[in-house]
């Protein structure tokens, strides 16, 4: 335990189906407390990975697109989300960067978090957006210029009982009990 952790108690679970990671948290933290979920480290030689941010979500991609995203899909409300860069810190590049997700101020008692990590250099996963007379469209499914449509298209339910059902975008369900 850290020091001044005391009455700081996380459950995580993690769900993985492809490329597709969805953790769920019961935090238990007194009022107030800040709470910061990351995603994967992408590192590259040749230069700084590219950081995109948009409202509870983040990602982070190479030149070569093996992006790495993160999406607040529940409790994340008015979460925060950056994109931590780094220089000379990771052994697999020179260049680094993380997404992340920062909760300011945990409501206090037990809350539940559901974030969805995607690690993928495939387009078809990471949004693989054509552009069709300014409207870009992803297998069919319209997103708008979403370079998240693709990842965010995981659902989540989380019921009174504290179970969490899952839905991924390709029609997977899958349930992490209480």
């Amino acid at each position: 335990m850290l020091p001044g952790s005391e009455g700081h108690r996380i459950e995580s679970v993690s769900v993985v189906h492809g490329p597709w990671e969805v953790r769920v948290h019961r935090v238990d933290a007194p009022p107030g407390t800040p709470v910061r979920e990351g995603g994967w480290a992408v590192a590259d030689d040749t230069g700084p990975p590219l950081g995109r941010t948009g409202p509870g979500r983040a990602l982070a991609r190479r030149a070569d697109g093996l992006t790495s995203t993160i999406v607040g899909l529940h409790g994340w409300r008015d979460a925060g989300a950056a994109v931590a860069h780094a220089v000379g810190a990771n052994a697999y590049g020179h260049h680094s960067a993380t997404p992340y997700l920062t909760l300011p101020a945990h409501p206090g008692g037990t809350h539940v978090l559901v974030t969805l990590v995607v690690l993928s250099a495939d387009p078809e996963v990471n949004g693989g957006l054509e552009t069709n007379g300014g409207l870009e469209m992803n297998g069919g499914l319209e997103t708008n210029g979403d370079p998240y449509a693709r990842g965010s298209g995981t659902r989540v339910r989380v019921a009174v009982s504290g179970e969490v059902e899952i839905r991924f975008p390709d029609g997977t369900r899958e349930r992490v009990p209480r």
